[in-house]
């Protein structure tokens, strides 16, 4: 106890410290005006309908997170950013380390097929290999974002497959006015040394914005870990590599690009240690045009290509294995105000898969419809309607159906009953890997989640709140059924219910508070409760102090509850390592402008931070996702400390 007692104490030092000298020297009126934006400005969303409109008006329940935020409470990478979000927790496994955005509870593997990545409204999917997503959570240069919008909840009906529990929106920053470049460099606890550089600028109709973040970290090396054969080792999780984003606009035409190469340790599939490299090579280019026939009707034409090739080691006795795939996604809409009451939308997708596993290669087709309908009879209600029909090549079709009644009880509240179906379309590792172990079944067909949303709001000029209930149910799970080799099957369903509560509130006086708690429970069909690797409670408090000095701090704790399937694997696995009990990830954050603090010109441009992460240095440990031999992997590393310069030119 007398470590986090320690913590605790310094960090409230710290604070009063700050405050005391703040309150000496007082606020001054524009600062004191800055703080205390309207909330409303920060909350208008694209993710929800393909186009801007505020978040009451969002047929989904959203989440905005701001560049503002994030560079408040500080993060090393996209993980740190999402493991503060309601419902949300990067799991992972010894094959994938933090690879998956575990969103409400829906966590049955490793494999990231649940959530929808979007790089500024476009779908990066690596459908190929059943969507491997570390190196976004990895390393993301989140210095380059605008803002993070997160639908909890289906999306299929405007995003198709994959967009089941949740879709997360990257919304990189806009490009400057006049040229202009910000770089940083990071260097901290367990050999992380990180470069981050993004700028970009405005020529005539041309507007351009890229970024490139590039890492080295050592990572925490966790002693005494047992693998499955029973040998005692040390799991390693360091990474290496860079990733960058680029966007440009031009007239009607838009390119958004990723380029990704990284190498981490991992524990190899079988979790053999000592660990190994797990290499991503991955590359997404997406091309858009939008063109208006009138000012109320538009017609947009997107092409989308996405490269992914892993390399790893299954074993020890094994050599490096490899798969890779190229996807190719075609999508044709049109946008039309038909009144001032009726708007609606339309597009249709075509998407190619062609990849290579270790046993063969395969190409698959899969055609989509979609639509929406967005009735406003009243000014105070809203009723949209939609769905999207899907034809993958090798299944029968489904059709996934959306309704929203919004309504805008007053100036300051508002509510959302929403109903919303979604697919996932079973992956090639699936429908056609042929090993000694596992036959893939070409005749699979896609999973479905049904759910139902009540969300009721409140906002105003220092203040936004929400509270939410949900039921999910899931059917139609792909899962392993049989002896060697073990195949796949379509069999059962899980229902889930939650609630979930999240709030903003400026205190004033430079202090601003951030919140949210979120519950829920599951049962499979089969009567087992708490089926998934997802905790039952998660409380994710934040409270942040800005000082007209040039200065901020802030401290977050997030709480994950224990994971509810630990209890079974316990009773079944033949070894164990440290129990993934419940866990407190308490960060703090200092952000200073050197030219304001030591009030000198020359660096006023120039930003020097100091980040604190697993603060109560907590032992922290997460049910195996991968292999049921083991009970526990490493989860998060122990305390560390990370310092940033920052310049911009």
């Amino acid at each position: 106890m007398q470590p986090k007692f320690a913590t605790y104490l310094l960090i409230g030092l710290c604070w009063s410290t700050l405050v005391l000298a703040e309150d000496s020297l007082g606020l001054d009126k524009e600062l004191q005006e800055l703080l205390e934006l309207d909330l409303e400005e920060l909350t208008t969303v694209s993710v929800a309908s393909k186009k801007e409109e505020h978040i009451a008006d969002a047929p989904g329940i959203v989440t905005v997170v701001t560049a503002e935020e994030i560079k408040r409470y500080g993060a090393r990478n996209l993980r740190d950013v999402l493991d503060r979000q309601t419902s949300m927790q990067i799991i992972g496994s010894n094959l994938f380390p933090h690879n998956r955005a575990n969103v409400r509870g829906v966590s049955f593997t490793h494999t990231d097929n649940t959530v929808l990545l979007l790089l500024n409204g476009r779908p990066v999917r690596d459908a190929g290999n059943n969507s491997t997503n570390t190196t976004f959570y990895n390393s993301f240069p989140v210095d380059s974002l605008k803002q993070i919008e997160i639908i909890r909840g289906p999306g299929s009906v405007l995003y198709g497959t994959n967009a089941y529990a949740g879709v997360i929106n990257l919304i990189t920053k806009d490009a400057p006015r006049e040229p202009a470049a910000e770089a940083s460099f990071t260097y901290g606890s367990f050999d992380t040394k990180k470069i981050n550089i993004n700028g970009g600028g405005k020529w005539g109709e041309l507007e351009i914005f890229a970024a490139l973040n590039a890492d080295n970290v050592g990572g925490d090396d966790f002693n005494n870990i047992t693998d499955e054969a029973g040998n005692i080792g040390t799991y390693k999780t360091g990474y290496t590599g860079a990733q960058a984003v680029f966007n440009a606009r031009y007239k009607g035409f838009t390119l958004n690009a990723l380029l990704s190469d990284t190498s981490q340790d991992h524990a190899k599939s079988t979790f053999n240690l000592p660990s190994s490299d797990l290499n991503i090579d991955r590359q997404f280019i997406d091309l858009g045009y939008q063109h208006y026939l009138t000012k109320d009707w538009s017609v947009s034409a997107n092409f989308g290509y996405s490269y992914f090739e892993n390399e790893l080691r299954v074993n020890n006795a094994r050599p490096f294995t490899s798969s890779d795939s190229d996807d190719y996604l075609i999508e044709i809409s049109t946008r039309a105000k038909l009144n001032e009451k009726l708007n609606i939308l339309a597009g249709g997708t075509y998407h190619l898969l062609d990849g290579v596993l270790s046993s063969g290669g395969y190409i698959t087709h899969t055609y989509g419809t979609y639509f929406q309908l967005e009735y406003q009879p009243l000014d105070w209600l809203k009723i949209i309607g939609g769905g999207q029909y899907n034809k993958p090549e090798f299944s029968d079709g489904n059709f996934s159906p959306r309704l929203s009644v919004l309504t805008q009880l007053n100036k300051n509240w508002s509510a959302k009953i929403l109903y919303g179906e979604a697919f996932r379309e079973p992956s090639p590792v699936e429908q056609f890997i042929g090993i000694p172990t596992l036959t893939g079944n070409s005749a699979l067909t896609p999973e479905s989640i049904e759910t139902i949303d009540f969300q009721v709001s409140y906002q105003s000029n220092k203040t936004s709140f929400s509270a939410t209930y949900f039921h999910s149910e899931q059917n139609n799970l792909i899962s392993r059924t049989g002896v060697t080799p073990q195949t796949f099957i379509n069999s059962g369903g899980t229902e889930y219910n939650g609630f979930e509560l999240e709030g903003k509130y400026n205190l004033g006086h430079g202090f601003d508070f951030i919140g949210n708690l979120s519950y829920q429970n599951n049962e499979h069909s089969d009567g087992h409760d708490d089926e998934t690797y997802s905790p039952d409670w998660m409380i994710k408090t934040g409270v942040s102090y800005e000082s007209h000095r040039g200065y901020q701090f802030s401290v977050f704790n997030s709480f994950f509850a224990k994971s509810t399937l630990q209890t079974h694997q316990t009773t079944t696995v033949n070894f164990n390592n440290p129990d993934a009990d419940a866990y407190n990830l308490l960060t703090a954050n200092l952000r200073m402008n050197l030219g304001k603090l030591l009030k000198t010109n020359a660096l006023s441009n120039t930003t020097f931070s100091l980040y604190g992460d697993n603060l109560l240095d907590e032992d922290i440990f997460f049910p195996s996702l991968n292999r049921r031999s083991v009970n526990s992997l490493p989860h998060h590393a122990g305390r560390g400390v990370y310092a940033t310069i920052s310049v911009n030119f």
